[in-house]
């Protein structure tokens, strides 16, 4: 068995680099348009106790990966609850979040 020298694989090798690009080159262009991909952002509700501290607070945060929306209600616990679950009924939201200042209400 002859061994091929060095030189001769790389000729080859270039050589069958060139076919391809000439096959390539013969198959029609592609005109289809791409399926788009556009990815809506999540939107977060927050409803919170107070109506100026609580909403200026959150507003603060600045996501990229999401929309928050953030309501102050100036409402005591039962009746924020109550209204947080109003808002949620109106408007499809991706997640609603109940903020109040009491700790001992868990829900």
């Amino acid at each position: 068995m002859k061994m091929k020298p060095k030189k001769a694989n790389q000729i080859d090798n270039k050589r069958r680099h060139l076919e391809q690009l000439k096959l390539n080159r013969k198959s029609p262009p592609i005109l289809e348009r791409k399926i788009p991909t556009k990815i809506e952002k999540p939107t977060i509700l927050i409803v919170c106790e107070g109506e100026n501290t609580e909403p200026s607070y959150f507003n603060q945060f600045k996501l990229s990966t999401a929309i928050i929306k953030c309501k102050g209600i100036g409402f005591n616990t039962v009746s924020l609850v109550d209204k947080t679950i109003e808002f949620k009924n109106e408007t499809q939201y991706d997640q609603v979040w109940c903020v109040s200042t009491k700790m001992d209400l868990l829900i």
